[in-house]
């Protein structure tokens, strides 16, 4: 009876250390297995690994595992796979669940292949073996198939290979026999694009201006090409649209529309909206930039003179005759409200105010003498107080002639001419009005009726 409960005893203990093993109790051990390829040994730091021989191993979870690849006669360690990778002899694992890991030895005898890397990149092989900077040189299995691969760092381009390989695809390479191959990588410029979005107008077409930048301050040379997107129509032409940029200028390419759709460019269905591509560096691994361009027509781009002008007046106000003497300097400030325009009609809507200092002149005795004045006066331009003619200029850079000049009315509803007469060029983007003429109003004095002309210059812009 003694014997018996011992026995059962021992039997209880038996089942119960069973289910302390892995996959009892709630949680499993992680197991590392090892398979090795070739000719070599690896072995585990702690202890566990062996193989071949001993080649899985269970660590207590989140342990530090690390392996060392030992060849054999006349074998080199060409690379581990799996949980391991490059060509380090070591490889430092932190076990938290099953891993499996490869290690490749090779004969030492057959052909040796050696890496140069010349500037930001790197370069690795398949099968592995090369991972260059670092393991820049291995020894393949002769007759092997091994491709290289490179890899352009941060803001570089692959330039190309030297050597056993050339040109700028992968390396593929059969080793029967010792190789050299070097792989260029050189800094990419960086490019800086202004004057996007583009305008064209039609049917002037005045050209638009890109700027292409090298921001680069390395001394690099930025090669770019520009070409329409013929995808969107092909209506574009391009000139200076490839070239070089060295560090720090800037070359300007000019887009405007190919003569032969000038016409027809804009259809019943509106103007197109087009592509030209900014290619950088212009060859292989090339980057594209989109620049999107506008084709507008003339009258479009007239509805912009729309809204509120201002600026100032100056001259010299001189009494009639063919003496034209003595002159008395003016000067004032303008502002034109525009509010309809329709430049197929040539005409505008709105109100003209204008103000300042100006001059008219009596004459006795043979001498003619200037009376200062205030010109405020505010008219409603395109009425029966005035007449306004609005055209185009015609050429390029896009502008507009605007024409206002005033009727007669008080103080003498007999004068056919009582200004002020305002004839500024008017920019579609608002930022000037050019140099032009103006008239400014002058009194009737009904004791010396001696209207003069004052006349002289216009500057200013769209608020």
């Amino acid at each position: 009876m003694a014997f018996r409960v011992h026995l059962l005893a021992f039997a209880l203990l038996l089942a119960m250390l069973s289910g302390c093993g892995r996959g009892a109790g709630g949680g499993s051990t992680p197991r590392l297995t090892v398979t090795v390829g070739g000719t070599g040994q690896v072995s585990s730091s702690p202890p566990g690994i062996d193989c071949p021989g001993q080649c899985a191993k269970e660590f207590p979870p989140g342990s530090g595992v690390t392996l060392a690849a030992t060849p054999g006669t006349n074998q080199q360690f060409n690379g581990w796979t799996g949980a391991c990778s490059g060509a380090s002899t070591t490889c430092t694992l932190s076990l938290t669940a099953d891993a499996q890991v490869g290690a490749q030895f090779n004969d030492a005898s057959g052909s040796a292949l050696s890496v140069a890397v010349n500037g930001p990149g790197s370069v690795k092989s398949s099968p592995a073996g090369i991972d260059c900077p670092g393991t820049c040189s291995a020894v393949f299995s002769p007759g092997a198939a091994v491709t290289l691969t490179a890899t352009a760092a941060g803001k570089s381009t692959f330039t190309g290979w030297n050597g056993s390989c050339s040109g700028s695809a992968s390396c593929a390479l059969t080793m029967n026999g010792p190789q050299s191959v070097s792989a260029t990588f050189a800094p990419m410029p960086e490019l800086g694009i202004a004057g996007a979005p583009l305008t064209v107008v039609v049917p002037q077409n005045c050209p638009a201006s890109l700027s292409i930048k090298n921001t680069d301050t390395a001394g690099s040379n930025l090669q770019y090409s520009v070409n329409d997107d013929g995808a969107l129509g092909g209506y574009l032409l391009v000139q200076n649209g490839i070239g070089s940029v060295p560090s720090g200028q800037t070359a300007t390419v000019i887009v405007s529309v190919r003569p032969e759709w000038v016409a027809g460019v804009c259809n019943q269905f509106g103007c197109p909206t087009l592509v030209v591509n900014v290619y950088t560096p212009g060859a292989s691994n090339y980057t594209k930039f989109p620049v999107t361009v506008y084709v507008v027509r003339a009258e479009d781009e007239a509805q912009k003179l729309a809204g509120t002008w201002s600026g100032t007046w100056s001259g010299f106000a001189v009494p009639p005759g063919s003496s034209m003497t003595p002159q008395t300097a003016v000067s004032g400030t303008w502002s034109l409200q525009l509010n309809g325009v329709d430049l197929n009609a040539g005409t505008a809507s709105g109100f003209l105010t204008w103000n300042g200092t100006d001059a008219y002149f009596t004459y006795s005795s043979g001498v003619w003498t200037p009376h200062p004045f205030i010109p405020d006066r505010t008219i409603a331009i395109q009425s029966s107080l005035s007449s306004t003619t609005l055209r185009s200029s015609g050429g390029c850079p896009l502008r507009f002639e605007l024409d206002v000049e005033g009727y007669a009315h008080a103080p003498n509803p007999s004068d056919d001419f009582y200004g002020p007469r305002f004839s500024p060029d008017l920019h579609p983007d608002g930022t000037l009005v050019s140099a032009g003429v103006a008239w400014s109003a002058h009194p009737y004095d009904p004791s010396n009726y001696a209207t003069g002309v004052s006349s002289g210059g216009l500057i200013g812009h769209k608020n």
